[in-house]
């Protein structure tokens, strides 16, 4: 499982992706490479509390998890709201399946294209756009506005596992 997972982290650079604070803002940096260990569990309900009550940090090298419970086969996939979507999370969890049973998992494109689509736009005709279009939405007093936010940030996605798991494979 972990030989699959660091194959989905090469493929999908968002996963390698950590965010740093400095005195000029925050920064997202991709990693070359991240820790693709995935933890074996025996209890799921105390497997998802304490990994819930972890978090994630800015601290943190990768803002995802895996687990494996290998008595009921479930894999739970914690992942922070920051990096994925519903379009790609979908994709993400089907190439951890596929990387598992030894299929070629097809590269994402790379986040460096949305960079330089961004940059290349006319700032003040997007500025505009944006203003008008969200100018009369009221942001709720309860919206995080940090990476520190006590709010919830991460999903857990339990997935059951149809062929026996090894941690090498």
């Amino acid at each position: 499982m972990e030989k699959a997972l660091k194959k989905v982290c090469d493929a999908f650079d968002i996963l390698r992706t950590r965010f740093v604070s400095t005195s000029s803002g925050i920064y997202q940096v991709l990693q070359a490479s991240v820790d693709t260990s995935v933890k074996l569990f025996s209890d799921i309900d105390e497997y998802c509390l304490l990994d819930m009550e972890k978090g994630f940090s800015e601290s943190d090298e990768t803002w995802f998890r895996m687990g494996v419970c290998l008595q009921k086969s479930l894999m739970v996939f914690t992942v922070h709201h920051v990096l994925y979507d519903g379009w790609c999370l979908e994709r993400i969890v089907k190439a951890i399946f596929e990387a598992y049973d030894g299929l070629l998992v097809q590269k994402s494109t790379p986040f460096k294209n949305l960079i330089d689509y961004i940059e290349s736009q006319d700032k003040e005709l997007t500025r505009q756009f944006w203003s008008k279009t969200i100018q009369d939405i009221e942001v709720d007093e309860g919206f995080p506005n940090s990476l520190n936010s006590s709010e919830p940030s991460q999903k857990h996605l339990l997935l059951t596992i149809d062929t026996p798991v090894t941690l090498s494979s």
